[in-house]
């Protein structure tokens, strides 16, 4: 085996080796990051969002469970009840109503940009 032998031996090698190399590449760009964890079998890191939303979404229905027990146990008669539900409902429907309008009026008097 003569010297130019070995040398063209080993540039088809680095050739094939490159050729393979690039289609390997090729091939790996089709994947995102999700599909890589997941081939290795871990999971993204979740943000602060996906986990503080569930909570909050719990706690939330929590606070309605127990305004509903609050409700059905409470010690006044259920008339009474309902007549402070009312008046409650009719001055925080007051109150959004006033928010609503000045936030109209100043929508309404704030300069075009």
């Amino acid at each position: 085996m003569t010297f130019a032998d070995i040398l063209e031996t080993i540039t088809d090698a680095g050739t094939s080796t490159g050729t393979a190399i690039k289609q390997g590449a090729s091939n790996i760009q089709k994947y995102d990051r999700n599909d890589i964890l997941a081939a290795i079998g871990l999971e993204p890191k979740r943000t602060t969002t996906q986990v503080v939303l569930p909570a909050v979404g719990f706690f939330a229905v929590g606070i309605l469970a127990g305004v509903g027990l609050g409700l059905l146990f409470a010690p006044k008669p259920g008339y009474e009840l309902r007549e402070d539900l009312s008046e409650q409902m009719k001055v925080a429907v007051k109150k959004g109503q006033g928010a609503m309008n000045q936030a109209r009026e100043t929508v309404e008097t704030s300069p075009i940009v």
